[in-house]
């Protein structure tokens, strides 16, 4: 069963290929892409409907990086044909060039909800630094000393991620200090947790770093929200690599490749730039087609609830929880009639075991959680292959048999994974 559904944005400003790089709470995207002219510009997506954000005057190419909720879009754009790239903030259609600290160029990377920018900009012939722009003002964040540093994000506190040299950095409170478990950080969420690379992992508030589990191959963990969904990709060879979707608080690292339908022409999900609070993400094929991927709801029928809840019903005897290994719980509603309650007492221990294991089996399909679901189910096949085993010699097909029949059909929407 997919989790995602899947959108694709096609050769968004007429050519291909093309790039999504951020997505906000609204579901707007912005990247970049080619165009018939062999040139390529950032563009809005916005619920199909798509704006060339165009370049600064005199510009060739532009791209955007970022997306706040408020639709600012931070990118970069040249000033003339083959000229140096120089950050932009754009709003309402206005793109803004945000300056240097020295030197030609500049490129923004994050823009936050208070429209404060982060990127790197020249400070001299040379020398590259990380930024924080704010309030019309680009500050120099320095490099630890060295000369060369690059800002990567900026959360709603203003505080700054980047590298600096082959070290990640984190830039709060005014000070730069150095993240040494990481060779660069790339995101920054409003609980101060950080993701990075070259191989994916996390960074807790506390400093603590937790490694992406199981994976083999460089990993690039390249954004996260508030919940600690964290997304990237892996190589998992030089010409291979795959989509990634990390639960740090579960522990469940998943390629987004089993998360959704087969795509058309054999295309696969290459790369996973943003994931935003709802859980939608963003990125591109491994044919540089931009996707965005929409969480499914799996919504019970109404029947298939009501019969699952009489089923629990009878299992409960008046009412209670049924707890899996893991120690997850559902409730159990007391039994609608008396009669549902003699009937549960008057069957055989391994009857009420085959019961219990069906119901259970049931319950699992309305689990939204994967890992959840999968307890479940060990749980209700032991159970029902013991009660089978139990219930007497010959008559064991007919009683599994009979049983299984009181089931109601089962649409393609509950099918077992």
């Amino acid at each position: 069963m997919a989790e995602y559904a899947v959108t694709l944005i096609p050769s968004p400003l007429g050519a291909a290929p093309a790039r999504a790089t951020s997505i906000n709470a609204k579901g707007q995207i912005v990247g970049y892409s080619y165009r018939p002219d062999n040139s390529y510009h950032g563009f809005l997506w916005d619920n199909g409907n798509v704006t060339d954000l165009g370049t600064l005057s005199g510009g060739h190419v532009s791209a955007a990086s970022d997306i706040n909720d408020a639709g600012q879009i931070c990118g970069w754009s040249d000033a003339q044909k083959l000229g140096p790239a120089r950050a932009f903030l754009w709003h309402n259609g206005v793109m803004k060039d945000l300056g240097v600290i020295g030197g030609a160029s500049s490129i923004a990377e994050a823009v936050n909800a208070a429209g404060e920018v982060a990127g790197e900009s020249t400070v001299t012939e040379g020398v590259v630094h990380a930024f924080k722009w704010s309030n019309g003002v680009m500050h120099d964040l320095g490099a630890l000393g060295g000369q060369y540093s690059r800002g990567h994000d900026i959360n709603d506190a203003g505080d700054v991620v980047g590298d600096v040299g082959n070290t990640a950095f984190l830039h709060s409170g005014g000070s730069m200090v150095a993240i040494p478990s990481f060779q660069s950080a790339y995101a920054i969420n409003n609980a101060g947790e950080i993701v990075g690379g070259p191989e994916a992992c996390f960074r807790d508030a506390m400093g603590n770093i937790i490694p992406a589990p199981g994976v083999q191959g460089e990993s690039v963990a390249a954004s996260l929200n508030d919940s600690k969904r964290v997304v990237g990709w892996v190589y998992t060879e030089p010409s291979s690599v795959f989509a990634f979707r990390w639960d740090v608080a579960t522990q469940d690292f998943e390629n987004l490749n089993d998360l959704v339908d087969p795509l058309d022409n054999g295309d696969t999900l290459a790369a996973a730039y943003d994931i935003n609070q709802k859980g939608q993400i963003v990125g591109h094929t491994a044919q540089g087609v931009p996707f965005l991927l929409t969480p499914i709801l799996h919504t019970p029928d109404v029947s298939r609830l009501a019969y699952v809840t009489i089923l629990a019903g009878i299992i409960g005897g008046g009412g209670g929880i049924i707890r899996t290994p893991g120690g997850h719980i559902v409730p159990v509603p007391a039994p609608p009639e008396p009669w549902l309650r003699s009937s549960w007492n008057a069957m055989s221990p391994a009857k009420r075991d085959l019961l219990l294991g069906l119901a259970i089996d049931e319950v699992a399909a309305l689990v939204a959680d994967r890992r959840a679901r999968r307890e479940f189910r060990q749980a209700a096949r032991g159970l029902i292959q013991s009660s089978a085993v139990a219930i007497a010699g010959v008559q064991q097909p007919a009683a599994v048999g009979a049983a299984q029949r009181t089931q109601p059909r089962r649409s393609r929407k509950f099918e077992r994974p």
